[in-house]
Parts: C-alpha cells; structure tokens; sequence
C-alpha cells in the first residue's frame, strides 16, 4: 500500500515524488502511506 501504486497518486510510477489527488498542490512520497489508499486498477 504505498502512494506510487494508488488510484490517487499523479505522478509516475518511477518519481519519489508527486501530486496526489487528495492534497491538493501536495507533493508526497511513492513510498508514502495513507488511509486514503485504493489500489490502481
């Protein structure tokens, strides 16, 4: 369950960082964690 791998997470897959749908004009981690987390499809 980390950010790089959730329906949330904008950036690329690859990044250590991106923008996440939730935090609006956030960066967080790929490897990040949160309760918010749902699996890409």
């Amino acid at each position: 369950q980390a950010c790089a791998n959730c329906t949330f997470y904008q950036g690329k897959p690859t990044d250590a960082w991106g923008s996440c749908a939730i935090f609006a004009n956030k960066q967080v981690a790929a490897k990040g964690w949160c309760s918010a987390y749902v699996k890409k499809a």
